[in-house]
């Protein structure tokens, strides 16, 4: 493994522990905001699911197809006879054009999207280094752009759905009941948590599969030749729990509360639609925002009671983030690699 190689499986590392600290809070926000689950025990049993995700995911079932997703934004065919150089530069421009929308979005406790913060750095600095025509347009727009808005979309319709079926079923059962889903949020979590996490780490490993194959100096490497070592995963696995143990309470606050006030039925229902949205995405390869499907779902199952209970405002807010997320880390990774090619190529 070159310094290369190395250099940017750290920042890969660092964006891990942000999309941690950011997603990993987010799955546990509706159960600490009903009194499911106490804070410390819900960071642990979140933790300790989102340890196992990955592993489970990629290594047992071997399924790693948001990785090579992420690594196929930039054709292929670009990476012919291109210098460890060129590809290092593409990298780290990469990775710090996202980490610094990141560190902007944590200090003005912005609930941006870590999808598209990655994305957009990835993208922004392969035009610089690659060319236009080498980006892999179509998958942009398909499976980064267009799922800005479809996935709250679906997290809103779904939610909705998914919370009048319940609250249907719930008429006709005795008012114990409550006590019951509030036992099964605890069981949620750990499905809400490993969803979250199988997706969100697969992110950074396509950083790592494009580290390995433009850094290491190794031609025979190629995108459908590799294979992810054992000892990388459970690192990155690592890493991501530790961000979550330190995940801020103002973004608890914002997807917990500022959205609508969570019965325990709700946070449930809410729970529920985003472990389904999100597995789906994982096992068919799209690098889906977490975040957004958390906090649409809970607006979703909020509409299900009454319109005016849902605070739009907010939900206005995240959207107008959300939306700006990718073209300014687009931006911010073209800055980054503009003057470091001039330097360095």
């Amino acid at each position: 493994m070159t310094v290369y190689v190395v250099v940017i499986a750290i920042l890969a590392g660092l964006f891990t522990f942000y999309m941690g600290y950011t997603n990993g809070t987010n799955a546990i926000a509706s159960s600490i905001a009903t009194h499911a689950l106490k804070p410390i025990p819900a960071i642990l049993v979140s933790s300790a699911s989102m340890f196992i995700s990955p592993i489970v995911i990629i290594l047992l079932i071997g399924n790693d197809s948001v990785a090579r997703t992420v690594g196929s934004l930039i054709e292929e065919s670009a990476f012919q006879n291109v210098s460890v150089n060129a590809g290092f530069i593409f990298l780290i421009s990469s990775m710090i054009g996202a980490l610094l929308w990141a560190v902007i979005s944590v200090i003005m406790a912005v609930p941006n999207s870590v999808s598209h913060t990655l994305l957009g750095g990835l993208v922004g600095a392969g035009v610089i280094i690659f060319g236009f025509h080498s980006i892999d347009w179509t998958s942009v727009w398909l499976k980064v752009i267009l799922m800005v808005f479809i996935a709250p979309i679906l997290g809103l319709v779904f939610g909705y759905l998914f919370m009048r079926f319940f609250t249907a079923m719930c008429a006709a059962w005795p008012r114990g009941m409550k006590k019951v889903f509030r036992a099964i949020q605890s069981v949620n979590v750990v499905f809400l948590s490993m969803s979250v996490a199988a997706n969100n780490i697969q992110k950074t490993l396509g950083i790592y599969l494009l580290a390995v194959i433009l850094c290491s100096g190794d031609p025979t490497i190629t995108f459908s030749s590799f294979e992810f070592s054992w000892w990388i995963i459970i690192i990155y696995s690592l890493v991501q729990c530790s961000g979550l143990f330190f995940g801020g309470e103002r973004l608890v606050n914002a997807v917990g509360y500022k959205l609508h006030r969570l019965s325990t039925v709700q946070s449930f229902v809410a729970q529920f639609t985003t472990v389904i949205i999100s597995l789906t995405a994982t096992l068919t390869g799209i690098p889906i925002a977490t975040n957004q499907v958390v906090s649409s779902s809970i607006m979703g199952v909020g509409a299900a009671e009454g319109i005016s209970t849902v605070a739009w405002k907010q939900g206005e807010k995240m959207l107008i983030s959300w939306t700006i997320t990718f073209p300014v880390s687009m931006i911010f990774g073209i800055l980054v690699a503009l003057p470091l090619k001039a330097l360095i190529l």
